[in-house]
């Protein structure tokens, strides 16, 4: 069985950000699953005001302090992610008044991976004015039974980028429940099952769909400009 279950997404024929009624240019390039595995379940509890919350709380945060949200958010996922709660900590009047701003005060609770996430995707609409050149990037070091679920996401995330990298530039640039959101996430689904193999199921909801090709598209941009830096430097 190849299966997928993502809140509230029907599937549609795929189009371009320019022309949602278009044929797709992408190439199918994918990454392929493991076959014969059944993951965890991520709960789908996810609203879309939590989510306009979070992604008006990054755009914030990024907009006071972009280098303090580059310090948590660039370096690579791994099981030893202990620097971060120093650096949320030195983050917290910023959060606070972010959050004041927002909704009036409170607090955020939010999971590690969502939340970086969510500040990735504004990193990268910050720094990327538009769809850069894409490198490839490492697989997070995590432990593969503790962290089954996470490192399917990502491997479904990036294949997701590697097909259509257009429309998941479009996704992060859009705001959380616009029609240009719903767009995107139309023209993704019809990649789901070639990026799910068979004896697979991943079931999402919206928040951590996004969050994660957030977190795989900025960081792959990333490495994309330093490559292209790299290259400059060296015909110089």
């Amino acid at each position: 069985m190849i299966s997928i279950v993502l809140a509230a997404l029907v599937a549609a024929q795929t189009a371009t950000p320019d022309n949602p009624d278009s044929a797709a240019l992408e190439t199918p390039i994918g990454t392929r699953l493991p076959r014969e595995r059944q993951f965890p379940v991520i709960p789908d509890a996810d609203s879309d005001k939590a989510n306009e919350v979070l992604q008006e709380f990054s755009t914030c945060m990024v907009k006071k302090d972009p280098d303090l949200v580059a310090s948590i958010v660039d370096p690579p996922l791994s099981n030893d992610l202990s620097f971060r709660p120093k650096l949320y900590a030195r983050a917290t009047r910023h959060m606070s008044r972010c959050l004041g701003s927002i909704v009036g005060g409170g607090q955020m609770s939010a999971d590690q991976f969502v939340m970086t996430g969510a500040l990735a995707g504004q990193l990268y609409v910050e720094r990327f004015a538009k769809l850069p050149a894409l490198a490839s990037t490492r697989m997070p070091l995590l432990d593969p039974e503790d962290q089954a679920t996470l490192i399917t996401t990502l491997t479904f995330a990036n294949c997701l980028i590697d097909r259509a990298p257009m429309w998941v530039d479009y996704l992060v640039r859009s705001n959380v429940g616009s029609d240009q959101e719903l767009n995107a996430y139309k023209a993704i689904a019809p990649h789901y099952e070639v990026c799910l193999d068979t004896g697979t199921v991943l079931k999402l909801n919206r928040l951590s769909l996004r969050t994660a090709l957030s977190d795989q598209l900025y960081r792959r941009a990333l490495a994309g400009s330093e490559s292209t830096q790299t290259a400059a430097s060296g015909k110089q």
